[in-house]
């Protein structure tokens, strides 16, 4: 192969490898157009949802500044009332406390006063009824003793049940 031949050939090559390259190219080109026209229309429909949306949201806010004004002022009433009432409840509690507080000290001193009471009436009781009843009852006894001693048959004891009753006493 002549070397004009040569270089023929790689013209040739190299011109259907230019022709090649100029038509990837403009095929590249034309879908860049194609995709740049599809993203351009996706992204004026998100733009147009994106805008409904905001416009959507917008309007909710906008309807529901009322309620949210008068569900805080609510929540600050009740809030109020709570802080009020738990105060009134601890004015209460401590009235309460108070009053309990008094009242068992009275019941303490009634139970000592009734302790002291029941100490008394008992001393009275052994003073003033027991005392005599058993100083009675010691007389009742000598006077019956006397009588039996005065009527009973006199018999000597033996030696033997007086030593049985000495030791008895020892």
């Amino acid at each position: 192969m002549d070397h004009g031949t040569v270089i023929a050939v790689f013209v040739v090559i190299a011109a259907i490898a230019l022709a090649m390259q100029a038509t990837v190219w403009l095929l590249l080109y034309l879908i860049a157009r194609r995709v740049h026209r599809d993203v351009s229309k996706v992204g004026a429909d998100v733009k147009r949802q994106v805008d409904l949306v905001l416009h959507e949201a917008v309007e909710i806010l906008a309807a529901s500044r009322e309620p949210i004004r008068t569900i805080t002022a609510n929540a600050v009433e009740i809030s109020r009332i709570a802080t009020e009432r738990a105060g009134k409840l601890d004015g209460a509690i401590e009235d309460f406390t108070d009053r309990l507080r008094v009242q068992l000290v009275r019941i303490d001193r009634m139970v000592a006063d009734l302790s002291d009471k029941l100490e008394e009436t008992a001393g009275v009781v052994q003073r003033g009824i027991l005392n005599p009843l058993r100083e009675f009852s010691a007389i009742i006894r000598g006077i019956q003793s006397g009588l039996d001693f005065l009527f009973a048959r006199r018999h000597h004891a033996n030696v033997r049940e007086a030593t049985q009753d000495e030791e008895m006493f020892i």
